[in-house]
């Protein structure tokens, strides 16, 4: 995992397991990412330097027309679909990093799981 310097971050954030407390100036690049602290090295929505790529997970949350269609997505119930849902920017989340930031969601949920999740399993 590579570690970026940033402004001190101004509140505490749990990310991928790890704690980084107000005041921190090294995080995780994709932590950086998903703040909107750090340039993205790559276009959005791509992934391993595959432009245009999206994870189907994070197409669905994007383009739900109702909150309830991500209850599909392993782990996410009514409230954390909700409450994504009323998060979503309108030019939808960035990166599943993004959307695990959003307020109140359940530290259960296993963003992994998520993004290995596919509408064809």
């Amino acid at each position: 995992m590579a570690f970026v310097t940033v402004s001190p971050l101004s509140t505490t954030y749990g990310w991928h397991g790890e704690v980084y407390p107000a005041g921190c100036t090294s995080v995780p690049e994709s932590l950086a990412i998903a703040l909107g602290l750090a340039p993205k090295s790559e276009t959005p929505g791509s992934q391993n330097g595959n432009p245009g790529f999206q994870n189907a997970a994070l197409d669905l949350i994007n383009k739900a027309a109702e909150a309830d269609e991500s209850e599909v997505l392993p782990g996410i119930g009514p409230a954390s679909a909700s409450r994504i849902f009323a998060a979503r920017p309108a030019q939808g989340f960035e990166s599943l990093e993004a959307v695990a930031l959003v307020p109140d969601l359940p530290a259960s949920i296993d963003w992994d799981t998520v993004e290995a999740w596919s509408p064809d399993a």
